[in-house]
């Protein structure tokens, strides 16, 4: 989905509903009724202008907001995002090329294999650097760089003879069919882009997550895609004075759309002892589009937060860890 796409569902939805609260763990502190002013709040700057009069660039509308009671959080985020992902996966799609003794060549034209499809588990964990702001009282942008390392396990089943035929596959010393597992390696460097929409009223609190993550770099063996939309809800809870807990159920659709390249060899699947070589060019799907997870964030009044998520699907599970410092 492209950028432009992307932004526009997260604003109409944002707006339609007016929603006023906070995202990736500072949801508390801007749904939070708002506080007696302190004696920073009412000092002047150079200009003489009370600080609660000033008129804030960032975000938009943070006037309307203040004025009904919303107290807003810090424009600015910086952090660091990790995710664990396990994911069934399949393929539907397969281009090969096969070779007896040697790997095809990079350039060689690969062939369709409609009939081989595979199902099994693809694992990788990524570390990304997050930055975020408010534009609205309601809506949180954000884009991580980051790394995602891994790998997709490939159960595929190739007529060898259909695929080399004479003289290397004769009818009277057939090269059979040939079953082959492998892992495809994941090592790319994504870029995230997406958007939060928030809500907060009494002790509860909402929030809906739309990104987009696509490779940038190292493409030459792996392409990686993924889309996922996130609707969080739970309570609002205070510790003290200064400590804010909120743990929160969700549901999430995440899309998996990756290619994977390569090269892999089946040893001595020859009678004369040779190697099965294989290139290959695969599309792989994630099996599960949904799942649920639970998760809690916990933040400081001073803007640091941490988020801690699980989610569940019948073929895999994932895991987020996020510190969050805003300013």
């Amino acid at each position: 989905m492209p950028l432009k796409r992307d932004l526009s569902l997260i604003v109409g939805f944002a707006a339609s509903l007016w929603l006023t609260g906070t995202a990736s763990g500072a949801w508390a502190q801007a749904a939070a009724p708002a506080a007696a002013p302190s004696a920073a709040d009412e000092s002047d700057d150079d200009s003489g202008a009370p600080v609660e009069e000033r008129v804030r660039r960032l975000p938009l509308w943070s006037e309307q907001a203040r004025a009904r009671g919303v107290v807003l959080p810090p424009t600015f985020g910086i952090g660091v995002v990790a995710v664990r992902d396990r994911q069934g996966v399949f393929g539907d799609s397969l281009l090969v090329s096969v070779a007896k003794g040697e790997p095809p060549p990079a350039d060689v034209e690969l062939v369709s294999v409609p009939s081989v499809s595979f199902d099994n588990v693809g694992s990788t964990d990524s570390l990304q650097v997050k930055g975020d702001l408010w534009l609205l009282p309601f809506l949180n942008l954000f884009v991580s760089l980051g790394k995602v390392e891994g790998d997709i396990a490939i159960d595929v089943v190739i007529d060898v003879d259909d695929l080399l035929g004479p003289p290397v596959c004769r009818p009277a010393e057939p090269c059979g069919i040939k079953h082959l597992y492998f892992n495809s390696p994941l090592d790319n460097t994504i870029v995230t882009f997406g958007g939060t929409a928030a809500y907060g009223s009494g002790r509860w609190f909402a929030a809906a997550t739309l990104s987009r993550t696509v490779s940038i770099a190292d493409k030459d063996r792996s392409d990686v895609s993924t889309s996922n939309f996130g609707v969080r809800l739970g309570p609002r809870l205070r510790v003290g004075n200064r400590f804010q807990v909120d743990p929160y159920v969700t549901v999430n659709w995440f899309k998996l759309d990756t290619r994977v390249q390569g090269t892999t060899e089946l040893p001595g699947a020859f009678p004369d002892g040779d190697d099965l070589s294989v290139r290959y060019d695969a599309h792989v799907e994630n099996v599960d589009d949904y799942s649920l997870g639970v998760g809690v964030n916990a933040g400081l009044d001073s803007g640091l937060a941490l988020q801690a998520e699980y989610g569940y699907a019948p073929h895999g599970e994932r895991f987020i860890l996020s510190i969050v410092q805003r300013f």
